[in-house]
């Protein structure tokens, strides 16, 4: 092990010599006669009106260098970022032996200059800034050749002034949603004065679809989130006005609507793929009673029951007539998970048979499928009966054994 590390510090040692010594020279094995090797990104912010360029344009430029899609070798144990490019080059590509695949494998192959990635960097940059409030800035690249092989691209960003929000409403097509939007109003992201900032608007969308879906409203999403946006002020103003659309299902376009749990049907020892169709199980009902709330929890099954229907029904968080929150999907989850007795839960819900228009109801499916419960175990021990000498560490002859232990495990002896 110590002459493989020895043998590994000598011939990096050797290599880092040769390689500030080398230059680039050998580059020319690894590019064509007509390409060139990206040395360097340099970015140059304006504003197009040749004023200074405020605070808040370089805020939104902070993340920029994420939206580059090429970039020049990096740095390695501290030396320049062309060591590491100089490292691979000193490799044959020809060969594979031990030395050239440790250089190929510890440098890094020349970044050849592409063009192509230059103009889509030129394209995310500029709707970075769009997406900023930043709109109508614009983006292109310099290219200045160096040497024989090297090409430095130059990002010039021609910035226009970031826009400030001014006035934020909201609208909803279902009078029930509207009124809320109205009360959580204060709750919102998006607030008067802050710069326009996509990202934030996305946050939102999501957000606000986690607080319609917590508040029962089981088809909400982002994708009825949208916003229209006026520009059409001076000062570098805007409006926005959230909009939540009604939802479009196979049957046509309705409102949003609170849903209510119907029935809750538990499979306690079900496959993945367990269909829905109930005339295929025998049915077992248990009966339980949580806060004045009745609920039936109907035990689909074809096979014997390990687990009684009373353990798994004191860990169901779902009520019959409870408004649809997914925060009871997630404690049921949790409270099946911790009887450690399944390898697999899924909860998933569907519309009941019994949903109308004016009251709207989940069917509820809780598939279970049981982890072995019986364990049987076999370990051997090595042991030795030697006396020892209480006045030194040695030990004095004795007797070596084996010793056999069997374990067995039963994780629900009694049903419960």
């Amino acid at each position: 092990m110590k002459k493989n590390a020895g043998a590994y510090l000598r011939l990096l040692v050797i290599s880092t010599i040769a390689v500030l010594t080398a230059g680039c020279r050998g580059v020319e094995k690894f590019i064509q006669p007509d390409e060139r090797i990206l040395s360097q990104n340099k970015y140059e912010v304006a504003m197009a009106d040749s004023s200074k360029v405020p605070d808040e344009v370089y805020d939104a430029l902070s993340d920029m260098k994420k939206y580059v899609r090429q970039n020049p070798n990096t740095h390695f144990l501290g030396f320049g970022p062309r060591f590491s490019m100089r490292v691979y080059c000193l490799s044959n590509p020809t060969k594979d032996n031990f030395l050239h695949r440790f250089l190929r494998r510890k440098g890094q192959a020349p970044v050849v200059y592409d063009e192509t990635l230059t103009e889509q960097t030129c394209t995310q940059l500029t709707d970075l800034l769009n997406a900023k409030g930043c709109f109508t800035s614009h983006v292109d690249a310099d290219t200045i050749w160096q040497g024989r092989h090297d090409v430095k691209v130059l990002y010039k960003i021609q910035a226009k002034p970031r826009y400030v929000i001014y006035n934020v409403s909201f609208r909803a097509e279902t009078p029930q949603v509207d009124s809320l939007l109205r009360v959580w109003r204060d709750e919102s992201l998006l607030r008067t004065g802050d710069y326009y900032d996509q990202e934030v608007m996305a946050k939102e969308r999501s957000r606000l679809a986690d607080r319609l879906r917590g508040s029962g409203f089981y088809l909400a999403s982002p994708d009825l989130i949208s916003y229209t946006v006026d520009s059409a002020f001076e000062d570098n103003k805007l409006t926005i006005r959230l909009n939540v659309s009604n939802v479009n299902t196979s049957s046509g376009i309705r409102p949003l609507q609170k849903y209510r749990i119907d029935e809750i049907f538990i499979y306690p020892d079900a496959a993945a793929s367990t269909s829905g169709n109930v005339s295929h199980y025998d049915t077992a009902v248990y009966t339980s009673t949580f806060r004045q709330l009745s609920t039936d929890y109907k035990f689909l099954y074809n096979s014997p029951m390990s687990l009684k229907p009373k353990t798994i029904g004191r860990s169901m968080m779902l009520f019959h007539g409870q408004t649809f929150r997914p925060s009871a999907i997630e404690r049921t989850y949790t409270s099946l998970l911790s009887l450690h007795n399944f390898k697999y839960i899924n909860i998933d819900l569907v519309e009941s048979p019994n949903s109308s228009d004016s009251n709207r109801l989940l069917n509820a499916r809780v598939r279970l499928l049981n982890t072995k419960r019986q364990r049987l175990s076999l370990s051997i021990e090595l042991n030795n009966s030697s006396p020892i000498d209480n006045n030194s560490d040695r030990t004095f002859g004795g007797n070596f054994g084996l010793e056999t232990k069997v374990t067995h495990q039963n994780k629900n002896l009694f049903g419960g």
